[in-house]
């Protein structure tokens, strides 16, 4: 069960739209990026390219990380309250 709930939640999260900060720190980077080409020339460009794709993997496998580390803490949360709901039932 926690298995096909962690799938629909990354689903979910996976499928969203980037937002503006996102949209524009993306717009940043790709001019950075050109203006770096400029001086160091085009033939880098596959070299950066590639060094890009490394960092989006490595955010990528952060969000991926930071979404199971908040998924684990909701479902702990959850069960500890469920308890001490159930437990201070008990005691009435």
């Amino acid at each position: 069960m926690e298995k096909e709930i962690l799938s629909r939640l990354y689903e979910t999260t996976n499928g969203r739209k980037p937002t503006k900060e996102y949209n524009n720190l993306n717009k940043e980077l790709q001019k950075v990026k050109e203006e770096f080409l400029k001086e160091v020339g085009e033939d880098k460009r596959a070299e950066l390219e590639h060094l890009t794709d490394i960092i989006y993997e490595m955010n990528s496998i952060l969000g991926k990380e930071d979404f199971c580390n908040g998924f684990s803490t909701a479902v702990r949360l959850y069960i500890e309250s469920t308890y001490n709901n159930d437990k201070g039932d008990d005691q009435e």
